[in-house]
């Protein structure tokens, strides 16, 4: 009755718990990535997960077992194995429950363990417990051990317990899961109590000891020592040194008898199990509940869980397949589902000079995070619009800027009586806004600069800008540690130091973003995905170095941010992009980011250097931003070698004789949390550089004979990182023509066939003479075909048969005379095709000219039989277009028409763009050279302004000319290119 008592007052407290802190479940949501049949799981019926020593993860289903490499998902031994009920794996072996009977899968093989005569339980998530070589099987009448000869090939089996002893112990019998300890110990739901056997001794917690009187079929011993049970109505805790178990059950955990659910502990020694709504987390002293409001699909069920060795966390649904959680234990996320007005964040501050509550500026007003529920509380303040930013009031509050140059004065979670308001009022839109170490507020408008000393005492003052550009917009502002502010605006940088502007720096396009480290480092960078350090920032006459990255190519940067460990780190529409001085990484959704689409300005370094980013469909929070760059990339694993349809072993020294046949090597990079990671290969000794694969698979072809090995490794493109490698070596016989005694046997061929041709020349010396003048006549004949012919080569282009640069220049030389005699317009088109580099360098020379044939293909059958097509060189071509004016807007549409017809289908490599540069006959293109040159730079512009565009020069009316009285000669026709020497 006590016991009974003391239960009920737990119950008691966790339920009261649950009603004052209800929102813990709404404290973070789930980025999760579903998996099922499309990516190879074939039943969305999981029962169980495990991932073996080598870092494959397996998934046990209705129908069958399936294994997960980090790129693909297959079935394994699809005859013997149906409903897969329980997983366990150590030492390189797995062990497996089915309703096929148990087994051991290892080196590649399935195998049968335990006489068939043994009958299993397969309805426990824990059935099997593994440690090593040995494995615990829960059957109908107590445990069987097995232990594995690896080396052999064999295994045995025995009772755990002798028949005396179960004889003793009948609840021994009926098991519900096992779990093997550290210490060797083994414990099991037995009967309705929880049993611990170890040594020939058993202790049992039953119902006498506070252990409700239920079926315990999960168990964990978890890294503080403990031993954590669950039930369908309980979880239960026994502390390391402690005598009695502790109930542990969610408040929200309402029962659910039809149902197994397990339990594991995460990377961050948090142990999670599940429930009818869901997934539950334990934080140490509550539970944190993970379901449909934060983004788990289907009726939440969740029968299998996961936490990998990259810290990732895998559940399994039944009816809904396999789901990733995406940065689980590196990011968190919250939306309007937790409490945030808007899921559009556009600033973060903590208030009390980092100290305090953490306020966030969204799309529908100002929230501040309840750090010990874990969820956002609303701020109500007049202004229920866009917050665009959040800057501190050097008083413990802060000032909340609106979309319309207001300001709100918020302090201890309210807002305060009265608002600033700039003189311009809400005509003067609001682009950012600066509190100094003088206190006073700097605020940017458009084309305006405004200073309050003393925010909330006196109005604004107006700042002229710098000397002669004094109605600078500045866009972006920040303060370096010696007291100068840096501003960004539309001209590039300036600096105000001491009441005073110093030197600008120009910049192409201007600056949309600045960033001022703690070391007195200045970053400034433009939307259009460039950025620049400034060199020597406090001297009178400072400078910018690029900073390039493939990464920021064709992004467009929205924020920009110095933390304290002196990276940069800069928001995009496809990111967040952070650069730690040498390696730049791009961290999206696939990794945990709340969207790729992140806000401007939405960037916050917290006190415990963790990085907030606030997104157009969130906040997200990465929690230890050193580990970018710090974690290890796994070895990646030869699974198989196949030439044709025979496999070959993935062993050292075996010997192949010589066929055509490609060598398939397929690999698997056992790396889940980073999709962008990518297998390279080598041959060393042949091939010392190393070879980017398409897919996880590898293909060698060509191959010469002898000795080969082959490396292969996972690398990081973006940091420079990569794992250590995996080889696979044979040799390589050569064909039979290339043997030794091929060459003696050729050898006696060739002597005989020496002797007979010299009677054969003899013989044939004779003929020829007589048909000498014949011979000679019609070698005249064809000698003038011949010229004639090679005229026609000399014009065109050998890769494409397009005219060359020579014929074309002739060509237009032509045209133009023609069009300013008949004053009739003339246009010029250069042609570009875009990223063409990086079709040579992904796919090779070869690909790269089919590519450029199959485009001259298309160019010359989207022109006028009158219309000319040349090559000019590389990937640049040349349309002549007579008739075509610029001036009509038809004709422009045409030559638009062209450059989508061009790039419509696919070629050999996939879709090839390509960018037009046009110019027409005029004043200020008169001759051949000026329009060629004019066409040239409006491709420049066409490439600059993102590609896979057309971009026209604006010519002059053409001016009249004397014919001249020499005779036109014809212009040709038709589509042909020209070669340069290299290649854009």
């Amino acid at each position: 009755m006590r016991n009974a008592w003391s239960r009920a007052m737990v119950r008691g407290a966790w339920l009261l718990a649950s009603i004052l802190g209800s929102s813990a479940g709404w404290c973070e949501q789930m980025n999760l990535q579903e998996f099922g049949q499309p990516e190879g799981l074939g039943n969305l019926a999981l029962n169980a997960l495990q991932q073996d020593e080598q870092g494959f993860l397996w998934a046990g289903t209705d129908n069958g077992l399936y294994r997960h490499d980090g790129r693909r998902i297959e079935r394994i031994a699809t005859q013997e194995l149906r409903r897969v009920a329980a997983l366990a794996s150590d030492g390189g072996h797995l062990w497996i429950v089915s309703d096929t009977g148990a087994w051991w899968w290892h080196d590649g093989r399935l195998e049968r363990v335990l006489p068939r005569t043994v009958k299993l339980t397969e309805d426990a998530p824990m059935a099997i417990a593994a440690r090593g070589d040995e494995a615990w099987f829960v059957t109908i009448g107590g445990l069987q051990r097995v232990v594995a000869d690896r080396q052999a090939g064999t295994w045995s089996s025995t009772p755990v317990m002798t028949p005396e002893q179960l004889a003793r112990h009948p609840e021994m019998g009926r098991l519900a899961g096992v779990m093997r300890a550290r210490d060797g110990a083994l414990w099991a739901g037995c009967g309705e109590a929880i049993c611990r056997w170890h040594r020939g001794a058993l202790k049992q917690w039953d119902a006498r000891s506070g252990v409700p009187r239920q079926q315990w079929h999960a168990l964990l011993e978890a890294s503080d020592g403990s031993i954590w049970a669950r039930s369908t109505q309980a979880t239960l805790q026994l502390p390391a040194g402690a005598e009695g178990f502790v109930d542990r059950t969610a408040p929200s955990d309402r029962g659910d008898p039809m149902h197994r659910y397990p339990l594991v502990e995460d990377a961050s020694h948090r142990i999670l199990t599940a429930s009818q709504l869901g997934v539950l987390r334990w934080q140490g002293q509550r539970w944190q509940s993970f379901g449909k409001r934060q983004g788990l699909p289907g009726d939440g069920r969740v029968h299998a869980l996961l936490s990998d060795r990259e810290g990732g966390l895998w559940l399994g649904l039944r009816g809904t397949g396999l789901l990733q959680w995406r940065g689980y234990g590196r990011w968190e996320t919250w939306t309007d589902a937790d409490g945030l007005p808007s899921s559009v964040v556009w600033a973060m501050l903590r208030a009390g000079d980092g100290r305090g509550a953490l306020h966030v500026g969204t799309g529908r007003g100002l929230a501040t995070f309840d750090a010990a529920q874990g969820v956002f509380r609303g701020v109500p303040l007049p202004h229920t619009g866009d917050l665009y930013g959040l800057v501190p009031d050097g008083q413990g509050g802060l000032w909340a800027a609106t979309d319309v140059a207001t300001f709100h004065h918020v302090r201890d979670g309210r807002a305060l009586p009265g608002m600033l308001a700039t003189p311009g009022g809400t005509e003067d839109g609001f682009h950012w806004a600066l509190t100094s170490k003088d206190g006073a507020l700097w605020v940017m408008t458009l084309g305006k600069l405004h200073r309050w000393p003393e925010p909330g005492r006196g109005p604004a003052q107006p700042v002229p800008g710098p000397s002669g550009n004094a109605q600078e917009i500045f866009y972006d502002a920040c303060e370096t540690p010696d007291g100068s502010l840096w501003f960004a605006g539309h001209h590039g940088l300036a600096r105000r130091q001491a009441g005073q502007w110093g030197p600008s720096i120009p910049i192409e396009g201007g600056a949309a973003y600045v960033a001022c480290g703690k070391d007195g480092t200045v970053v400034a960078a433009s939307e259009a995905g460039q950025a620049w350090r400034v060199r020597a920032p406090a001297s009178a006459a400072p400078s910018l170095e690029a900073l390039e990255s493939p990464v920021l190519k064709g992004r467009l940067i929205m924020s920009l941010l110095i933390d304290s460990r002196r990276w940069l780190w800069l928001g995009t529409d496809a990111g967040l992009v952070v650069h730690d001085g040498t390696h730049w990484k791009l961290l999206d959704r696939s990794q945990g980011l709340a969207w790729n689409d992140t806000s401007g300005h939405a960037l916050y370094e917290d006190a415990d250097r963790s990085m907030w980013v606030g997104t157009s469909r969130g906040l997200s929070r990465l929690i230890d931003p050193a580990q970018v760059f710090a974690t290890a990339l796994p070895r990646p694993v030869l699974m198989s070698a196949t030439r044709g349809a025979r496999h070959l072993p993935v062993s050292e020294g075996e010997t192949l004789a010589w066929t055509r046949d490609r060598i398939h090597l397929r690999v698997a990079p056992l790396q889940f949390s980073d999709h962008r990671l990518r297998v390279e290969y080598r041959l060393p000794g042949r091939d010392e550089g190393w070879t980017a694969a398409g897919t996880a698979d590898i293909e060698l072809a060509g191959l010469e004979p002898g000795a080969i090995q082959v490396e292969v490794r996972l690398a990081d493109p973006e940091t420079g990182r990569h794992s250590a490698s995996a080889s696979f070596g044979f040799t390589l016989e050569p064909p039979w023509w290339r043997r030794p005694w091929a060459s003696a046997l050729a050898l006696v061929a060739l002597l005989g066939l020496s002797q007979g041709w010299h009677l054969w020349r003899r013989h044939q010396w004779r003929a020829r003479q007589a048909r000498l003048e014949q011979l000679v006549g019609e070698r005249t004949r064809e000698l003038e075909a011949s010229r004639a012919q090679l005229e026609v080569l000399a014009s065109r282009d050998a890769l494409t048969g397009l005219w060359n640069r020579r014929a074309l220049t002739e060509i237009l030389q032509r045209e133009v005379v023609r069009a300013r005699r008949a004053r009739t317009p003339l246009t010029l088109a250069i042609v570009d095709i875009d990223h063409f580099k990086q079709v040579n360098d992904t796919h090779g020379h070869p690909a790269g000219d089919a590519v450029l044939k199959d485009f001259a293909g298309r160019l010359g059958a989207t022109v006028r039989p009158y219309d000319a097509v040349g090559r000019l060189g590389g990937e640049e071509f040349c349309l002549v277009l007579p008739g075509l004016d610029l001036a009509q807007p038809e004709d422009r549409q045409r030559l638009r028409r062209i450059q989508v017809e061009v790039s419509r289908e696919p070629t050999v490599i996939g879709v090839v763009t390509s960018s037009f540069g046009a110019a027409m006959l005029g004043a200020d293109t008169a001759d051949a050279e000026q329009l060629l040159e004019a066409a040239d730079r409006a491709l420049y512009r066409a490439k600059r302004d993102g590609r896979n565009q057309v971009a026209f020069h604006e010519a002059a009316p053409v001016p009249p000319e004397v014919p001249e009285k020499s005779g036109e000669p014809p212009i040709a026709t038709g589509a042909v290119a020209v070669t340069d020497d290299g290649r854009r």
